[in-house]
């Protein structure tokens, strides 16, 4: 059995992992005319589609994070000077398929924007930013300490709505067996397809202390294991303690999905060469002018092995 701390600190959603921090940190111009840079006539969507019986079967069991191409794509950069223009000529173009978004907070953004009502509301609400090619989302829920209300619950009766649970390193310090326990019935769920987001995080806004951080990302990965649910993986600063630990405790064939990859390619290579079913999920931080390394890594990894998060209620797009 294993024993964790209780938690003294207060629930609070203002030091978010390190995302937003991140986010700040990468918008580092102001220049509104920075041109269009390409991404080689690249497509991809944020998930499988498939007929709706299949879909709804497959979701309860696993995670479907399989990219899809279209030869017929549009170009889907941003056009230029977009301030005061119509929002409509500025949104890229969609694959006739549709997409689902691999990775959001949905539970953030509710919270952020003071919403108190349906998933099924929130898009009406805010309909300029879901298309018709909206298929639905994996809703991530990290914060042990939110598992106790009903909210995940409710967003998961929703159609468009799957979920994933874990325990982020920057709230590792509140893991406890009641968490856990909390954790496990949330992961009963039919519809809870993924356990995540776990992993490392050694930057400056993470206060965890590292041998927590690496206590309870080892129980996670032995936990998702036995439960034979695809993991979500958090990584920052950390990238050979995370694969040192993770070739100990996941099978080489399990299917990952490394979120919010920002870096080089050297940095994710040996995660893909290691793991033949990992897939790297990119964010709207594509399009900030600084995010070089980034864009040079989607050139490198193969197209079946990316996917498309948006990561909300961060990494709004900017202009290339």
């Amino acid at each position: 059995t294993h024993s964790f701390s209780s938690p003294t600190e207060n629930l609070s959603y203002s030091s978010h992992l390190s995302d937003i921090s991140l986010e700040r940190s990468m918008n580092t111009t102001k220049d509104k005319k920075s041109s269009a840079e390409s991404m080689q006539e690249r497509g991809w969507s944020y998930g499988s589609l498939l007929d709706n019986k299949e879909k709804k079967r497959r979701h309860r069991m696993e995670i479907a994070y399989v990219p899809i191409f279209s030869s017929s794509r549009k170009s889907d950069s941003f056009t230029n000077n977009c301030v005061n223009q119509d929002l409509s000529r500025n949104l890229p173009k969609y694959l006739e398929e549709g997409f689902i978004d691999t990775h959001c907070h949905l539970d953030m953004l509710y919270s952020k924007t003071g919403f108190g009502g349906t998933f099924s509301e929130f898009r009406k609400m805010y309909s300029s930013t879901f298309p018709k090619e909206f298929q639905g989302c994996i809703a991530d829920f990290c914060d042990p300490r939110t598992l106790k209300n009903n909210l995940w619950e409710d967003l998961l009766k929703e159609d468009m709505v799957w979920g994933a649970f874990g325990c982020h390193p920057h709230f590792a310090r509140y893991y406890t067996e009641l968490h856990e326990r909390n954790l496990l019935q949330a992961m009963r769920h039919p519809k809870a397809i993924a356990f995540g987001e776990i992993g490392l995080d050694y930057s400056h806004k993470c206060s965890t202390e590292i041998s927590k951080q690496h206590k309870v990302f080892e129980r996670q990965l032995n936990l998702a294991v036995s439960l034979k649910k695809p993991l979500v993986i958090h990584c920052r600063d950390a990238d050979g303690d995370l694969l040192e630990i993770m070739k100990k405790c996941v099978p080489k064939d399990y299917k990952i999905h490394r979120h919010c990859f920002t870096g080089r390619y050297s940095v994710i290579e040996p995660l893909l060469d290691y793991f033949p079913n990992l897939t790297v999920g990119f964010t709207a931080l594509l399009s900030y002018p600084s995010a070089n390394e980034a864009r040079e890594s989607v050139r490198k990894i193969p197209l079946n092995r990316i996917v498309v998060e948006t990561d909300a209620p961060y990494f709004l797009p900017r202009q290339v």
